[in-house]
């Protein structure tokens, strides 16, 4: 059998082309943001972990919520057992820089 004239059959439906479904945004629910306020050294936690992995990255940079989450994130899960979602996960739609 040649295998070059092998075919693949893929169905698109034209609701999915013209709707694309969106992601589903999470939350935080009350309780999370209740257990992140009472972390009192977070903030010195995410500037100490954003100096040690990323030396170059400066507040107000182009992008730089995006490494401050991803650090908050990170911390809030590995250190404290917490799942937290940045704003980015909770608005899927919006863009953010």
């Amino acid at each position: 059998m040649n295998k070059r004239h092998k075919r693949t059959a893929i169905r698109l439906d034209i609701n999915d082309l013209l709707h694309p479904k969106s992601p589903t945004p999470k939350y935080n629910s009350q309780e999370t943001l209740d257990a992140v306020a009472e972390i009192k050294t977070l903030d010195e936690e995410i500037e100490a972990y954003l100096r040690s992995n990323y030396p170059g990255i400066k507040n107000g940079m182009m992008g730089f919520c995006h490494f401050y989450w991803a650090a908050k994130k990170s911390i809030l899960s590995n250190k404290y057992g917490i799942e937290w979602f940045s704003p980015a996960e909770e608005n899927p739609n919006a863009l953010y820089d």
